[in-house]
């Protein structure tokens, strides 16, 4: 079910009660604060309410009901009287006159609610935020009444639909073949993997070539191109992680370098450069140095 709110009637009832009473397959189900007649009678009371306070500019109110064609015939005059009525209280119009007409003349069935915007006290009714008021009122009257109808094939569903439920199957399943610890490298083997959990891998070539250029997965009664499920399962981004993940270990094993042999005599050659340096410090002492104190020490053991 959705409201429409008709705005601004600045010609009074006249005009749209004729509109609503006075075709054919329409019926007045409920009505309060009138006395019920020609359309011209129910007219003049709604404005003599309506026309009760001068400073109300827009007196007139006009809401539009609307069901599923998949409800045609199945809603009957008290059932319409009662969700029209639930959705008023949910709006606060109250304390004012309405009449509620129901039309079956096409293919859906809908309901028109005609009140005046100046209730019984000559006071104007709060009308602000009346769209908002009237969504939530709306969704909460489809849950109510079970009123929703599921459209199984349209992405533009609720979120808890076969679709969604469907996409993100795919989604998940793809991912863990291409991302997961067992994950594959080429088209045959995704093929595989996808098939044992129920999904169907399709491919879309271009004009009469071999040349792919597209594919799709499939799972129920729903087909999916990969770029419909997730911009990097197109099949050119795929080819690509395939192409990536089958260059990997030949690019590791050419990082990984070469190992060399050293002999015995070219690390013993390593060690004598390495401590050589120490030696010179310890050394440290020349030969010229050496001999001269030498000398100093017979001289001293000769006076003695």
């Amino acid at each position: 079910m959705v409201a429409k709110i008709i705005p601004n009637h600045a010609s009074g009832f006249g005009n749209i009660c004729g509109y609503t009473m006075d075709r054919d397959k329409a019926k007045i189900i409920h009505s309060e604060g009138i006395r019920l007649g020609p359309s011209k009678f129910i007219a003049e009371q709604l404005n003599m309410y309506a026309n009760s306070n001068n400073r109300v500019k827009y007196p007139v109110g006009h809401i539009v009901l609307s069901f599923s064609k998949e409800l045609n015939g199945k809603l009957s005059d008290n059932v319409q009287k009662f969700i029209a009525m639930d959705y008023l209280t949910k709006m606060n119009i109250k304390n004012t006159a309405f009449v509620i007409v129901a039309h079956s003349d096409k293919s859906h069935p809908h309901l028109h609610i005609l009140f005046s915007k100046t209730d019984y006290n000559s006071q104007k009714m709060n009308d602000s935020h009346s769209k908002l008021k009237s969504l939530k009122a709306i969704n909460e009257l489809n849950i109510k009444y079970d009123l929703r109808t599921e459209r199984i094939n349209s992405p533009f569903t609720d979120s808890k639909s076969k679709y969604y439920i469907a996409k993100k199957e795919i989604k998940y399943a793809i991912q863990n073949a291409i991302y997961g610890k067992n994950k594959v490298n080429n088209w045959n083997d995704l093929q595989k993997v996808l098939g044992l959990k129920g999904i169907s891998t399709e491919f879309k070539t271009k004009g009469n070539s071999s040349e792919i250029q597209g594919v799709s997965f499939s799972k129920n009664e729903f087909r999916l191109k990969g770029s419909e499920i997730s911009r990097e399962f197109s099949f050119s981004k795929i080819e690509q992680i395939f192409q990536s993940t089958r260059e990997l270990p030949n690019s590791i094993k050419n990082d990984i370098p070469t190992p060399t042999i050293v002999s015995a005599l070219d690390t013993s050659k390593e060690r004598n450069i390495s401590l050589n340096p120490i030696f010179d410090l310890v050394s440290g002492i020349q030969p010229e140095q050496e001999n001269e104190n030498q000398q100093k020490k017979r001289k001293r053991k000769l006076k003695y």
